[in-house]
């Protein structure tokens, strides 16, 4: 292996595979919040997000994030779902509103200045990014979520070197997170180290024996080794999967390269137009 950090649990699980059901847990606590009477605003956030991330009802996930907000205004982390929805829903300009709105509402809350420079990575202002990426650090060192946007924003702006430090850092500093190895990953096969991408990948599939691997990573670090039909499987295995992070679809930056081709123009009509569509019917949870 290519690192320590590589010498991971190999205990089997039972079968079924846990992995294969974690995504479901998200959505037993939106449905267990539909339940319930007389939601805190905490609770109403959850279910909010749950509908966004894995249900992707963006309609009433929004309306629940808004009410919970009017209820605790100086709660930071509707600040942050609020911003990443409306990245989902293509209105970057609120997003980049409301994650201003919560820096200044709770300028310590540490999740709020990496939002910021996710919203600038789906807006395009990668220079942007790499600014609000850099505060995020400077606030919050250990913030791994922070030190990943860093580095992308980094990349794009064709500090590759710098990315590629930031990446390692961020490898280091959470280790068992599958998809921040396919991050690296990617950042190598764009930039001249394919057989350091190609080797992370072979551990990320021999991960998939014992634990879950995000497909969507997956499907990113395909791509960039050229590997267009496996990276179409991937985010088809997403879907089957219910990925949790297939909310950044609409706005990827690092998807940009498959949205001309039918097959993914296929994939996120049936992600988000059927949806919306069934939410506009209903009007309802």
């Amino acid at each position: 292996m290519r690192r320590a950090c590589s010498i991971r649990r190999r205990v089997p699980i039972a079968i079924p595979l846990l992995s294969r059901h974690w995504p479901a847990w998200p959505t037993a606590i939106s449905n267990s919040c539909r339940c319930a009477s007389g939601l805190t605003a905490a609770l109403r956030s959850d279910r909010g997000h749950a509908l966004h991330i894995c249900e992707r009802k963006l309609v009433p996930a929004e309306s629940d994030l808004l009410q919970a907000l009017r209820e605790e205004p100086k709660r930071g982390s509707v600040y942050v779902r609020l911003a990443v929805l409306y990245c989902t829903m293509g209105r970057l300009d609120e997003a980049l509103d409301i994650a201003l709105q919560g820096r200044a509402t709770d300028p310590l809350f540490p999740v709020l200045p990496s939002t910021e420079a996710f919203v600038r990575l789906c807006r395009r202002e990668f220079e942007a990014a790499v600014v609000c990426g850099k505060n995020a650090l400077d606030l919050h060192p250990y913030q791994h979520m922070g030190r990943a946007h860093y580095a992308q924003a980094l990349e794009v702006t064709g500090q590759i070197e710098e990315a590629f430090a930031q990446h390692r850092l961020v490898s280091v500093m959470s280790p068992d997170l599958p998809w921040v190895l396919a991050l690296e990953a990617g950042c190598f096969a764009r930039n001249g180290r394919p057989a350091e991408a190609v080797a992370i990948l072979d551990e990320l599939q021999h991960m998939r024996e014992t634990d879950y691997v995000d497909a969507y990573y997956v499907a990113m670090l395909l791509e960039a080794l050229g590997r267009r039909e496996a990276a179409f499987q991937e985010l088809q295995r997403a879907c089957e999967e219910g990925s949790a992070t297939l909310f950044m679809l609409n706005v990827d930056w690092r998807m940009d390269g498959l949205r001309r081709d039918t097959r993914f123009k296929r994939l996120r009509r049936n992600l988000f137009d059927m949806n919306a569509h069934a939410e506009s019917l209903s009007g309802v949870h």
